[in-house]
């Protein structure tokens, strides 16, 4: 449910370095459950490409990135689940908009009560760039990884996402 890799930068913390796929699902499933056992097999595949054959001439992750690659895959997966897609082949254009415009409500869903003082400014609608563009990033490393998914059996997304777009970081400026 775990893999721990090694993070040889000194100093930092072996949480950085940990992805997590015991991912609870919206129907109080988990990924690792045998129902979900071929959307863990892709994402495991997708994961580890990005750290031993980086595609489209992207540097290789370090294992220290591997805690919030896990965050953005958990997220994506969670929404994915909720959409009934399995595969990154069926993320077109059209779910991709879905995904962008369910991202805010999906990633900061608002409390039950809104005079609560506990709320994060994210909470309260106040998102950043840098709290969105992990979750966008993820789908841009699956462009990244297509032909790497493909030698494994398993199909890509259909295009390049936000092709009209400056990439990730611009969609995470309109959110």
């Amino acid at each position: 449910p775990v893999w721990q890799l090694d993070n040889l930068t000194p100093g930092q913390s072996h949480k950085l370095s940990r992805m997590k796929w015991d991912i609870e699902l919206l129907d109080g499933s988990l990924l690792t459950d045998s129902e979900h056992s071929d959307v863990l097999e892709w994402l495991r595949r997708f994961a580890w490409s990005l750290f031993v054959e980086p595609g489209d001439g992207a540097g290789f992750l370090k294992t220290g990135s591997a805690g919030v690659l896990s965050r953005a895959l958990a997220h994506l997966v969670r929404w994915m689940n909720a959409n009934a897609y399995k595969y990154p082949s069926q993320l077109d254009d059209d779910a991709l908009d879905a995904y962008v415009f369910d991202m805010p409500n999906f990633l900061f869903p608002q409390p039950d009560d809104p005079a609560s003082s506990t709320r994060s400014s994210a909470e309260e609608g106040h998102l950043t760039v840098g709290q969105v563009f992990p979750y966008l990033l993820v789908v841009r490393q699956l462009w990244q990884q297509r032909h790497v998914l493909r030698r494994s059996g398993i199909a890509p997304l259909p295009r390049k996402p936000w092709p009209d777009d400056a990439g990730a970081n611009s969609v995470a400026q309109r959110i």
